[in-house]
């Protein structure tokens, strides 16, 4: 008899601007099965001031919604769980405060999505969804900002982009006091071609192939479309022109009578139909096929490839040694020690599995900047991090691995921290200690592994090396006696022997 294959139960959380979404499944190799939703509209966007600051009822509501989810959650591993913020979160100023507060609600680490990597995520989930083979475009209309994404295979996004134009930041910007007219809309839908135009010759070059539009907005669409016999194939630029003539009969949003349009849609409807028809006429395109696959499904399918070992910032990684020509022999050294100095620290700094790959990619690219330079390299090699599209990782874990490298070398800049977020901030210490660590006992770039035993203590670390080993290699010494003062200045011992 075969044996029984491991069922998980995994979590994904879409912290988007207009709504808050949570899907549970359980899931084995067969694939997944959803046991679970919840959904709450707590209009994030709306509540983001001109100066980027959210309002108190926006976050009351936000983390009102969070504690619920909190309480489906119960106790979940944490590694099962994967929360991310979208646009409103990449648009706030200063959201750490907002994002702790969040964090704290929902008792788990929330990360914020770079654009590309929220529509790769988003085009993961149509696949699933659709278990399409061939070409596939995707528009997802989010209340903060629009993806469009393209591929060929059911896992990877060949093209993505995100844009700054959302059904909720449109609604504000064109029809805030609900009045309609056929000069608002004009310059609605002209606003979202002009955002749409940068990227237009690159989604025509690569074709377009089975064309769908995912997410609220357009579902909504497709189905107000056929219920007031605009459309009975989905949505059609000529069914959106009809339903956009209709709706100039009515001179006031709280006027408008019509068939589908639910009153929880009613305050972002207009700016999602005004960018519905922009994107469409834009990129050339007459009729949209819909996807029940968003973002969290997308999300669930990583969160899944993670737990089965098959974690696509792994491939990231090596992608980036390769192109930028790192010495293998050298990053797989310090990535050995630093997991070995990671894993001696587990108890006393609360070193987990994620904290464990972090140092492991930070060492496969901490050199990655002597591509650009050798003098000042820790510093290029940030900012190529920062700055570089990295299919799989958030934008929150781009910057810790940047912070990382930026600081593995030469003076500590603790008040870098600051720009982390406020969870991160104290393992980014951790990390970078262990880091540099590593880099120092590997200066030498020797290829064999050190013979060294690390012990951690109550404020640090103890390391003890063969007997006169250190007498042999007096640099080393020397490295390690400025380090720890490095580790002093942090509060924390290194002591070695």
């Amino acid at each position: 008899m075969g044996s029984k294959t491991a069922t998980r139960i995994a979590a994904a959380i879409d912290l988007g601007s207009n709504s808050f979404h949570m899907v549970v499944a359980a899931s084995d190799e067969a694939g997944f099965k959803v046991l679970d939703r919840m959904k709450e509209r707590v209009f994030l966007a709306s509540g983001l001031g001109q100066r980027g600051a959210l309002s108190e009822d926006s976050v009351e509501r936000a983390l009102t919604c969070l504690e619920r989810f909190r309480q489906r959650l119960g106790d979940l591993p944490r590694t099962h769980v994967r929360a991310v913020g979208t646009n409103t979160f990449r648009a706030a100023k200063q959201p750490h405060n907002f994002l702790a507060l969040a964090e704290e609600a929902l008792g788990r680490r929330i990360e914020i999505l770079s654009g590309e990597e929220e529509a790769r995520l988003i085009y993961r989930g149509v696949r699933y969804d659709l278990g399409a083979e061939g070409h596939l475009l995707d528009i997802d209309i989010g209340g903060g900002s629009t993806e469009i994404v393209c591929g060929n295979a059911m896992d990877d996004a060949h093209l993505a982009e995100s844009l700054s134009l959302g059904s909720a930041i449109w609604s504000d910007r064109f029809f805030a006091d609900g009045k309609i007219s056929r000069n608002r809309f004009h310059r609605a839908i002209l606003e979202a071609r002009h955002q749409v135009a940068p990227v237009r010759k690159s989604f025509l070059r690569h074709g377009h192939g089975r064309l769908t539009a995912s997410s609220g907005t357009a579902l909504s669409m497709a189905r107000i479309l056929k219920d007031n016999e605009f459309s009975d194939i989905g949505i059609t630029l000529e069914g959106l022109s009809a339903l956009h003539e209709d709706l100039l009969r009515f001179e006031n949003l709280d006027d408008l009578k019509l068939v589908g349009l639910k009153e929880a849609r009613r305050k972002t409807f207009l700016g999602g139909l005004a960018i519905l028809i922009g994107v469409m006429q834009e990129l050339e395109i007459s009729t949209l096929g819909t996807s029940e696959g968003a973002l969290r499904e997308g999300l669930l399918q990583d969160l899944l490839g993670r737990l089965q070992h098959q974690d696509s910032r792994s491939k990231t990684v090596l992608a980036m040694m390769q192109r930028y020509a790192v010495d293998e022999a050298q990053a797989q050294g310090v990535a050995q020690t630093a997991l070995r100095l990671g894993a001696a620290m587990k108890e006393v700094w609360g070193i987990g599995e994620e904290e464990l790959r972090l140092l492991q990619w930070a060492s496969q690219l901490h050199e990655i900047g002597l591509a650009v330079r050798h003098t000042g390299y820790h510093r290029h090699g940030a900012y190529l991090v920062r700055n570089s599209d990295m299919p799989g990782f958030s934008r929150t874990e781009s910057q810790l691995l940047a912070f990382l490298i930026r600081n593995h070398r030469n003076s500590f800049h603790a008040k870098e921290m600051e720009e982390l977020a406020l969870p991160d901030q104290k393992r980014a210490l951790h990390m970078t200690l262990i880091l540099r660590l590593a880099t120092q006992l590997h200066r030498m770039r020797r290829e064999q592994p050190l013979a060294l035993e690390a012990k951690a203590l109550q404020d640090g670390l103890q390391l003890r090396f063969p007997k006169d080993w250190l007498e042999q290699h007096a640099l080393t010494d020397m490295d390690l006696q400025r380090e720890a003062k490095i580790w002093q200045n942090a509060d924390y011992t290194l002591r070695f022997s």
